[in-house]
């Protein structure tokens, strides 16, 4: 009894306003293929009031986006995260800022908790050739790794490892494993480490790298924890004889 007494004294200790909300630092997607992104933020109620509506400000390169009034019902202390709306037609290096305010249509009484978070843009490589081929350098465990590489609706398309491991510090280099992947569709190279160390960790330099049949490199690294990789978007492949419905062949 006295220990929740206790708890919740130290929360209302740490709560000063009626109205308060709290952004957490953006933790969503900022990577895309196709230059649509869908802004996730979580949200905390840090006032005594229960609270109920918000409003939400996404802009980008300093161009209000999209604004809107979220609902709910957030005791002292809860969380929510709330998905926004799809961002559509960005670039790379577009910065997308997001605000919120007017909790529970009143004034924050500590905007100092939720200052404007934003964020860069990263769009995936454009046009890659549709053959790749992916070499991966093994460390000595190789038993570790596996990769895959996965089309846009997250279907394995090509995949790799396990692979032997060695009886001490070094590499092996794997054969090459090369494919044609779907044209103009979204491509995504994952590779793991079961243990959590990357293939470049102190037990051998390891590494991996994608590379498009334009010598483009797609994806590279070695050092990581449980996974690395990277997303590109083909490009519309080789379209061959004449497309001019008009023509006479």
């Amino acid at each position: 009894m006295l220990m929740h007494v206790l708890h919740l004294l130290l929360l209302f200790f740490l709560a000063s306003y009626n109205d308060d909300v709290n952004l957490f630092d953006y933790a969503g997607q900022t990577l895309t293929c196709d230059g649509d992104i869908t802004p996730e933020i979580t949200i905390q109620n840090y006032g005594f009031s229960n609270l109920t509506t918000l409003t939400i400000d996404v802009s980008v390169n300093g161009m209000l986006a999209s604004s809107i009034l979220w609902t709910g019902n957030l005791s002292t202390y809860d969380t929510e995260v709330i998905a926004l709306n799809t961002l559509n037609g960005l670039l790379n290096g577009d910065v997308i800022s997001i605000t919120v305010s007017g909790p529970n249509g009143g004034v924050d009484g500590d905007p100092s908790n939720n200052p404007p978070i934003s964020f860069n843009v990263v769009l995936a490589t454009q046009n890659a050739h549709t053959d790749v081929t992916v070499q991966i350098v093994t460390d000595a465990y190789g038993a570790e790794t596996t990769w895959d590489i996965t089309d846009a609706n997250g279907i394995v398309v090509l995949a790799g490892g396990p692979y032997n491991n060695l009886g001490g510090a070094g590499t092996t280099i794997q054969t090459p494993i090369s494919a044609t992947l779907a044209a103009n569709t979204c491509h995504t190279f994952t590779i793991y480490d079961s243990y959590g160390d990357g293939i470049n960790s102190g037990y051998g330099a390891g590494s991996f790298t994608v590379t498009d049949a334009n010598g483009v490199v797609l994806a590279s690294g070695g050092v990581f924890t449980d996974e690395d990789g990277a997303m590109w978007k083909t490009d519309v492949g080789i379209v061959s004889g004449c497309t001019d419905p008009t023509a006479f062949n």
